[in-house]
């Protein structure tokens, strides 16, 4: 369940309490209303006396950091009907919206945004939502549909409301060669004084594997993405002599689970503790291609961490997006 229904606003205290002491508070009132019949009030008392002889820390020890973060990629999402590469309906947004709802994430990392109104036709306002300032570009003609335009392309962070959180530069680095390389949009979630720094990417398309290593015309984009891969590792380096828990999610545009696979080795050449969410599953989202392009990154021996096994892939509906939402556990405990 997403992180902000653990707490519950009580008119009384006009304060948000952790769940843990919610739910005995719960109890307790339970208990209360039907003492007359079962639960003498002798006992009643001694019940509270015991809970409220636990320490505050005690009780509080649930509300460390415990959040579902999660990537996609929603594929040309245009903030008007029947614009850019994907057409859509009024149904078509609304159904996404819906989908997004059902993940049950507490953050989502998306790419392919036009921009915030695009974002705002599927992220309610039960979301905050930031998104990179990179500054919008036309692109060229669409392939299927020559009178429409590529429209602008960028990452966001969408953040369940109730959560709090800041906002960091974008990462601009990552826009190594030309000014349509999609910027980062990085921020930190900040729960109980515990914080998990979150990097949404859309890294460059086109070298997805060794395949294209060894494709003259594929060079280009693969010198791009092995540059970006080099922004990404001294990004991460920072994340280290800062001390900070962190998390990079988004499409990366490279099959990183392939053996030997040099951006892999790259990124992990100083930072062994570093890991893929997904680890050895097979991707379920296009059965000719197994092996993950989005991908969650994370550091095994930060203080927030992946709950292991908490990995999920939710099948693809439809012919858009062509990506699949992937998502896992992030806590503190």
């Amino acid at each position: 369940m997403p992180r902000t229904e653990k707490y519950l606003d009580y008119s009384t205290t006009n304060q948000r309490l952790p769940c843990n002491i919610q739910n005995t508070l719960k109890t307790i009132s339970q208990l209360w209303a039907c003492r007359s019949l079962a639960f003498p009030s002798t006992l009643f008392l001694a019940v509270c006396i015991v809970f409220f002889s636990f320490p505050i820390s005690t009780l509080a020890e649930e509300s460390a950091l415990d959040l579902r973060v999660g990537a996609w990629n929603l594929e040309h999402l245009d903030d008007s009907n029947d614009e850019g590469c994907v057409s859509r309906t009024n149904d078509d947004y609304a159904a996404l919206a819906q989908r997004i709802e059902d993940l049950g994430l507490d953050v989502l990392a998306f790419q392919e945004v036009e921009n915030l109104a695009a974002a705002r036709r599927v992220f309610s306002e039960k979301w905050n939502i930031e998104i990179s300032n990179r500054p919008m570009v036309s692109g060229p003609p669409c392939r299927e549909n020559r009178n429409n335009r590529l429209g602008h392309l960028a990452t966001g962070i969408a953040v369940r409301d109730g959560l709090e959180y800041h906002r960091n530069p974008d990462l601009t680095d990552l826009d190594v060669d030309h000014p349509s390389r999609r910027w980062g949009t990085d921020i930190t979630i900040i729960v109980d004084n515990e914080e998990l720094r979150v990097l949404s990417v859309h890294l460059k398309s086109g070298c997805w594997s060794k395949r294209e290593d060894t494709n003259v015309s594929k060079k280009a984009a693969c010198t791009t993405l092995r540059e970006q891969i080099m922004v990404l590792k001294k990004w991460i380096a920072e994340r280290h002599e800062d001390g900070q828990s962190y998390v990079i999610v988004g499409d990366f545009n490279r099959r990183f689970t392939a053996p030997d696979d040099w951006a892999w080795e790259l990124l992990t050449e100083k930072v062994p503790t570093l890991a893929l969410a997904s680890n050895t599953k097979s991707s379920i989202c296009n059965p000719k291609y197994p092996l993950f392009i989005d991908h969650i990154i994370f550091d095994s021996a930060t203080k927030v961490t992946m709950v292991p096994g908490s990995f999920e892939e939710v099948e693809r509906v439809g012919k858009h997006p062509d990506h699949c939402a992937i998502s896992a556990r992030f806590s503190s405990d």
